[in-house]
């Protein structure tokens, strides 16, 4: 699991309401309107290139959150390469539900295998080099930092810190705001906390 279930629950929630225009059942009107609602059917999600898994745990999720539910068999784990044709999860259920998900479940799976399969292409590009890691930034989409953070892992990379509250990263800015580097390095080892330091040039390190 990447999360607590209430902070994947809340997320997903939010996703499908957004899509749903508000309302969590019966809003999607075309399936309402066009499809038999006592239909069953079967989904299966296919890769249609080569890259690597992440988010089956969102996906899985989003079908289980529609009404009527549906059921979400995934084949491989985050972290898996898959290679174009490859299956990655099985769903059933009514047909009018998995309609419903398909699209909020893709774009969660799309974006975070997306992040996944970037990451993996670094981490092997630094693979020769046993001093590097390969680490994540808080430039993440808001609200989804906990998945995307779970997709640079899946990808073979290592997460930076979470937030602004557990690591001081003295920038440009602070260093600025401080009256220089020495004077920001010394009031943050004050605090006992890790203490990181971005330097612009090789002068400054």
């Amino acid at each position: 699991m990447v999360s607590s279930k209430p902070e994947l629950d809340h997320l997903v929630a939010a996703a499908l309401r957004e899509d749903l225009g508000g309302v969590m059942q019966h809003a999607d009107v075309t399936t309402r309107y066009v499809v038999d609602p006592e239909l069953m059917g079967e989904a299966k999600i296919i890769a249609k290139s080569r890259g690597v898994l992440s988010g089956a745990d969102v996906s899985a999720r989003v079908f289980e959150a529609v009404r009527p539910p549906c059921e979400y068999f995934a084949l491989v784990p985050d972290g898996a390469a898959l290679e174009p044709g490859d299956e990655a999860a099985r769903i059933v259920g009514p047909l009018g539900s998995i309609l419903t998900a398909e699209r909020t479940a893709l774009n969660f799976l799309q974006r975070l295998s997306g992040i996944a399969t970037l990451t993996r292409r670094y981490a092997d590009a630094l693979a020769p080099y046993q001093n590097a890691v390969l680490l994540d930034t808080r430039k993440t989409t808001p609200g989804l930092r906990f998945l995307e953070r779970a997709a640079v892992r899946a990808g073979g990379g290592h997460n930076h810190r979470a937030g602004l509250w557990d690591a001081i990263l003295i920038k440009d800015n602070h260093v600025a705001a401080a009256g220089g580097v020495r004077a920001a390095i010394e009031r943050a080892r004050r605090t006992g906390m890790p203490v990181e330091v971005e330097v612009d040039t090789l002068a400054q390190l």
